[in-house]
């Protein structure tokens, strides 16, 4: 299957939470958003979850480096149930082009108007054990829209669904030195089958920030 280069970039805090539930939360060091916008350059498209979209409302824009980069990747969001709104900013596309990636039992869904009407292009998969089937529309990524590498920024469902899929590649993680609880989102928000064996390529230690990144690939 020809499909495109899938890296998770995560920060989490020290006891593995992405955010506290259901709050937007800021974990990254102002280096670490530079680090995140590096691997965005290097990406061809940025890939979120329905739940980062519905409580972040990010743009997945490039903001640093900006003279050095003539367009902005595409954004893809998956959402199995059409959860977000057409409205968030995310579906903007005179700002960046963006996919949606749903159900085909979405297929018909009056509310796909809304995005239609905003420029945004959209994939329909099937489903899988109650999860999107991902190979299948990463692959038409690759073949449809010449996208090669896609930068994963969560939601841990979504990380869960790629990793479960076997589909990820590589997994970036900052660690940020904070405490979160019992109230986190945690990195990976599904059942596994199994435990994912990791080899460990790279480590890094930002002395300023106390924050830690770490590089693997799954085996």
């Amino acid at each position: 299957m020809r499909r495109p280069e899938i890296i998770i970039f995560s920060t989490i805090s020290l006891d593995g939470g992405l955010s506290v539930r259901g709050m937007r939360t800021r974990l990254s060091s102002d280096n670490d958003l530079v680090r995140l916008h590096f691997f965005r350059h290097n990406a061809d498209a940025i890939m979120v979850g329905a739940n980062t979209v519905i409580i972040d409302d990010p743009l997945l824009t490039i903001r640093y480096y900006s003279e050095k980069f003539e367009k902005q990747p595409y954004r893809i969001v998956v959402d199995r149930d059409l959860r977000c709104s057409p409205n968030k900013r995310v579906f903007d596309t005179s700002i960046a082009p963006t996919i949606i990636i749903t159900s085909r039992e979405k297929i018909g869904d009056p509310k796909l108007l809304g995005f239609i009407n905003r420029g945004v292009s959209i994939i329909f998969t099937n489903r899988i054990n109650h999860l999107l089937d991902l190979e299948y529309a990463v692959q038409v990524l690759f073949e449809r829209y010449g996208i090669k590498r896609i930068l994963v920024e969560g939601g841990g469902y979504l990380i869960g669904s790629l990793l479960r899929q076997g589909l990820v590649d590589k997994l970036i993680v900052t660690i940020s030195p904070v405490l979160i609880g019992l109230n986190k989102t945690p990195l990976i928000n599904i059942w596994l089958d199994d435990i994912i064996k990791l080899d460990l390529v790279e480590a890094y230690i930002d002395h300023s920030t106390g924050e830690i990144t770490l590089v693997y690939k799954p085996k």
